[in-house]
């Protein structure tokens, strides 16, 4: 957590001293002090009442499950315009939205078949959220988001901890789910069509060109950056575009200080996350680290909830032994 206060502290004098007559943004980012602050609490609050770890993600999840209700019943919806109808929910950017379905629908799947928090047989219920979540998955047309919900499910099923037999009945499992994925994703125009295109045009939507615009302003500062209010002049150059990619980003509002800064607390993470898995057998904060790392290559990162809440999660899940200790008595 230190790590990432001194990228905090660092990225605040880069803002002062890049202030300028055009900086739309503070020197002090509110977003990010915002979710900092509520990160540490919840890390803090973990810390002191452990039976919290499996209460975070369960409602995190029947949140994404309420969402896939609404939109079902067409509430909060609305639909981008032009070539691509992807679906706009309650304004959510619909790469965030795929994000959150992908691990909703990977943490129903991993509590179902694999229940390291011992729930009941009340716990089938949530498999019955499965077809409304990836519907409105397929509806936000992310190709990110497939490529991650993919990703997260192969690193389930290779690296959970159980028993050869079991695994050895996951492979029918595996082909039938892998026949329905492909089948419902071709019969989603969204996202099939987003798909071909990508193939057929070799694109990644634009991002390259958004990218081949920005890196060569990092050579001009390449040691401490432009800070985010130094940023602001920059992306007035490109239509006030996001770099669609946190590297980028980070090397761009902080340069190469800025950039280790935060890449060592990311490490950090994924750390943590490791030694979870390894030593507590509890696998699912380790997938957290591919909608994080996802993000980074092509989205946002650094003002978004998600980020904030996954790193409290992961922190968080070590004192795992804490909470089954408290369940034991």
């Amino acid at each position: 957590m230190s790590t990432f206060l001194i990228f905090f502290l660092f990225l605040i004098i880069l803002n002062i001293f890049n202030f300028n007559v055009i900086s739309e943004t503070d020197i002090v980012n509110p977003t990010m002090l915002q979710w900092s602050i509520m990160m540490m609490i919840i890390v803090n609050h973990v810390k002191e009442t452990p039976q919290l770890i499996d209460k975070l993600m369960l409602y995190f999840t029947l949140g994404a499950v309420l969402g896939s209700v609404f939109f079902l019943l067409k509430m909060g919806i609305e639909f981008t315009t032009g070539n691509e109808e992807r679906v706009l929910f309650f304004n959510e950017n619909a790469n965030s939205v795929a994000l959150k379905s992908a691990i909703a629908i990977v943490y129903i799947i991993y509590t179902v078949f694999f229940n390291r928090f011992k729930y009941g047989i009340s716990r089938f219920l949530l498999l019955l959220s499965l077809p409304t979540i990836f519907n409105l998955f397929l509806n936000t047309g992310s190709r990110g988001g497939l490529f991650i919900l993919v990703t997260m499910l192969l690193f389930l099923v290779l690296f959970i901890k159980i028993k050869l037999w079991k695994r050895i009945m996951l492979i029918p499992i595996l082909v039938i789910a892998s026949i329905f994925l492909v089948d419902a994703i071709s019969k989603s125009e969204v996202m099939s069509g987003r798909l071909n295109r990508t193939i057929e045009e070799h694109s990644i939507g634009g991002r390259e060109v958004i990218w081949n615009t920005y890196i060569p302003y990092i050579y001009e500062s390449p040691i401490w950056g432009y800070g985010e209010t130094g940023f602001n002049s920059i992306a007035e150059m490109v239509e006030g575009a996001s770099p669609h990619n946190v590297f980028i980003e980070l090397l761009l509002i902080s340069g190469i200080i800025g950039f280790s800064i935060f890449m060592r607390f990311f490490y950090l993470i994924y750390k943590q996350g490791y030694l979870t898995y390894k030593h507590r057998n509890y696998l699912f904060p380790m997938l957290l680290f591919f909608p994080m790392f996802g993000s980074m290559l092509f989205g946002q990162l650094l003002a978004t909830k998600l980020f904030y809440l996954l790193t409290a999660y992961i922190l968080s899940a070590k004192y795992i032994d804490r909470n089954e200790n408290f369940m034991r008595h």
